[in-house]
């Protein structure tokens, strides 16, 4: 079963990661608690744990998940295209899965070769918030096709 394991968030650009055991989440701002990112396709971006530990394998390095600076790690689901236009469910949260996310320059800076392993989705997915939901740590999580309604 797939379930979300870790939230975090950053209160300043290029910040310290912080995280916690539960969060809301908005449409107007994402995570509640850090920066404030405002209705986008880039809203919130997911980590898949077992993506994120073959990227390190990668590099042979056995590096943080908040090193990768995502909002949320889950275990149970490994991201590819396909997953693109879907909704991921994380307890009664609904976001909508709006693409691949693109490493930066800054994984580099993490680890020499980060940048290069975490193609092909092993760097999460970005997503836009569809509903105000409060998470926490032990969500169960699933994938549908299109949104639905409460």
């Amino acid at each position: 079963m797939a379930e979300l394991i870790a939230i975090g968030y950053k209160k300043v650009k290029s910040g310290h990661m912080f995280e916690v055991h539960q969060i809301k989440v908005t449409k107007a701002e994402g995570l509640t608690l850090g920066l404030s990112r405002r209705p986008s396709s880039r809203q919130i971006t997911v980590l898949c744990e077992e993506q994120w530990q073959q990227a390190c394998k990668t590099v042979n390095k056995v590096l943080p998940w908040t090193a990768r600076r995502a909002n949320l790690l889950i275990c149970g689901i490994q991201f590819n295209a396909e997953h693109i236009g879907k909704v991921i469910h994380i307890g009664q949260l609904q976001l909508l899965i709006t693409g691949e996310t693109e490493p930066c320059f800054k994984m580099e800076l993490v680890h020499p070769g980060l940048y290069d392993a975490l193609n092909n989705f092993k760097a999460g997915v970005t997503c836009k918030v569809l509903n105000d939901a409060d998470i926490q740590i032990g969500d169960n999580i699933h994938i549908t096709e299109q949104l639905s309604l409460f």
